[in-house]
């Protein structure tokens, strides 16, 4: 197979997965499996854009989780700063009281949560093994998610980069996350009355630690990672949640979740 048709052949597939369906239950606490893809196209030495899906199902017994898609672009200032946007869209199985934040079922049956993104990156390194990408991300959501309507994340990554076979990576994800602008609930205070706010505060910390290789030594823009992520909710600054109201019945419960995955990456070069 030549490198053309192996090329097409690539695109074909990543297409058809980005558009599979989805159905399921609500997404739960736990261990998933995630799997996924991002092609790139790099339009310039300073311009790439491109697309990235994942794919999620629980680990115990295979249910849908979740599906996500993301479409972007990122503008190379140099080699240490960068700065991007993006559009994504999760697919998550749909509950009627979902009603309330103005969501409505989709053609999968599901419902979808929109986000628009802005990141500001600063790449740095320690000698030449040692390299490190600092990102800030602020995001959008649409209709209300009900934590957040705006959120913050910071993302520190670590990779060493030496002589190993298969061009292995190891790399470590570290990002915490602020909330802003979610739903509104009731908070006690010192009189037993209670007043409303939204649950401003960080909330979220998640690590990601990841091995980056090339399967095919003559195929360099195609790479391969394998990955886990953890993630626990937590009330680190500002307003709880996971909080009980008056009558015992937690609101905004955390969510903690493991994944364990596999992602593709691919890019192809214009110029």
């Amino acid at each position: 197979m030549n490198s053309l048709m192996l090329k097409w052949c690539v695109t074909i597939v990543l297409t058809i997965v980005s558009f599979m369906p989805a159905f399921s239950q609500d997404l739960l606490n736990g261990s998933k499996i995630w799997t996924g893809f991002t092609f790139t196209y790099k339009v310039s030495d300073k311009v790439d854009v491109g697309y990235e899906h994942v794919h999620s199902i629980e680990a115990r017994d295979f249910d849908f989780s979740f599906s996500q898609g993301k479409l972007f672009g990122q503008y190379q200032f140099n080699k240490k700063f960068s700065i991007g946007g993006a559009y994504s869209y999760m697919l998550l199985p749909w509950n009627g009281g979902d009603n309330q934040f103005s969501y409505h079922p989709n053609v999968f049956g599901s419902r979808t949560v929109n986000n628009l993104a802005i990141n500001g990156t600063h790449r740095f390194r320690l000698g030449n093994k040692f390299h490190f990408k600092q990102r800030i991300i602020p995001q959008y959501f649409f209709p209300l998610v009900d934590k957040f309507r705006l959120r913050l994340n910071y993302r520190m990554k670590a990779y060493y980069r030496a002589d190993l076979p298969l061009d292995i990576v190891p790399n470590v994800e570290l990002g915490v996350y602020y909330y802003h602008g979610g739903i509104q609930v009731g908070y006690q205070d010192q009189t037993g009355g209670y007043s409303y706010y939204s649950p401003n505060g960080i909330h979220r910390f998640r690590m990601k630690t990841a091995i980056m290789l090339t399967p095919m030594e003559k195929w360099k823009r195609l790479k391969l990672i394998v990955f886990y992520q953890y993630q626990r909710e937590l009330n680190l600054i500002g307003r709880d949640i996971n909080i009980r109201n008056n009558l015992g019945e937690i609101i905004l419960p955390f969510n903690n979740y493991t994944a364990f995955g596999v992602h593709v990456l691919y890019t192809l070069k214009h110029y």
